[in-house]
């Protein structure tokens, strides 16, 4: 079954780590590859990039980030089955359903970039690897225990830091 997106803009809204902000933002859902509707909220202008939210969570917990994203990207929080917008997990529900429908997704919003917190992150880090349309998530570089430890007091000296 191929994918249809649907829009309803919303006049704010709030989720559960802070506020929709003034530009509120809109909701659309796709069909997975099994029929199951998956909703999501987008906000923002630029290239797309979905945030996949963790687990006993759903899109709305991510609307901080995707606000403080807003003006660079657009951002799309899919509600992963079972929860928020999206239909119920089914009796077949696996990471491969998760990879359908991040790839309904992906297809019908044109986005290519991923992010994911928690379970989401290995949803994130999967997707790739088998999604043609999903690049690979950005890797971090965080300071080591060794670089925290040098000057008591001080902050590491992170990548772009000023």
């Amino acid at each position: 079954m191929g994918s249809r997106q649907h829009r309803r803009p919303l006049s704010g809204g709030s989720g559960v780590n802070g506020s929709a902000g003034s530009g509120g933002y809109s909701t659309g859902s796709v069909a997975s590859r099994d029929g199951t509707v998956i909703g999501y909220r987008h906000v923002g202008q630029g290239p797309g990039i979905i945030a996949v939210h963790g687990g006993m969570q759903a899109a709305q917990n991510l609307m901080k980030l995707a606000h403080a994203l807003a003006d660079s990207f657009t951002v799309h929080l899919p509600d992963r089955r079972g929860g928020g917008l999206s239909g119920p997990p089914g009796s077949h529900y696996s990471l491969a359903t998760e990879r359908e429908d991040l790839s309904a997704l992906a297809q019908a919003t044109g986005a290519h970039n991923i992010f994911g917190l928690s379970p989401g992150a290995i949803i994130a880090l999967q997707a790739p690897l088998v999604l043609p349309a999903i690049r690979k998530p950005p890797s971090t570089s965080l300071p080591s225990a060794r670089d925290c430890s040098k000057s008591p007091g001080t902050r590491p000296n992170l990548p772009g830091a000023q």
